[in-house]
């Protein structure tokens, strides 16, 4: 009997030195969820329109992220300059943007605007980077009303900003 509880106690201690390892081999996987191919994509121009639903009018619409911070393991955040073009009166913004890199969720904040007194930012973009990092569809939700419209970006474009402007106050 007693050689058989010490036989069970290393079997059951092996065991646990076995589990150990591998939950330490599935956290180092994920500590190291930062993905260079999310962060060189969201760093860059971004061009396209945004509809409110409802409405037939459509706004082009210009993105520029421009530096990144990690806020841990799985989420960036990063900042940058937006312009809206209604056909006329353009508006000038600064963007956030927090991406998680596992699920590519994206959302997207907007401040400061200059140009058209009308513009909202009472609300957020939320969305997803394309499959392929070259795009991202999000739905804008304003805060106060629940108004509703879609955001469609791709890749590309020429919008200036400076990493001083992105993060100015």
């Amino acid at each position: 009997m007693l050689v058989t509880k010490h036989i069970r106690s290393k079997s059951l201690k092996s065991a646990y030195f076995f589990i150990a390892i591998v939950l330490a081999i599935i956290a180092c996987g994920g500590a190291s969820a930062d993905d260079p191919a999310v962060e060189k994509a969201v760093l860059t121009d971004f061009s396209g329109d945004f509809e409110w639903d409802g409405s037939s009018e459509i706004q082009r619409v210009d993105m520029r992220f421009v530096t990144f911070v990690r806020l841990d393991e799985h989420r960036i955040d990063t900042r940058g300059c937006g312009r809206y073009d209604t056909e006329g009166p353009v508006t000038n913004i600064r963007v956030k943007m927090i991406v998680d890199e596992q699920t590519r969720r994206v959302e997207i904040w907007e401040a400061d605007p200059i140009g058209h007194t009308l513009f909202e930012t009472g609300g957020s973009h939320k969305g997803a980077l394309d499959d392929d990092l070259q795009g991202i569809k999000a739905v804008w939700t304003t805060s106060a009303s629940g108004a509703t419209g879609q955001l469609h970006l791709r890749a590309g474009g020429n919008l200036t900003c400076s990493p001083q402007v992105a993060f100015a106050r």
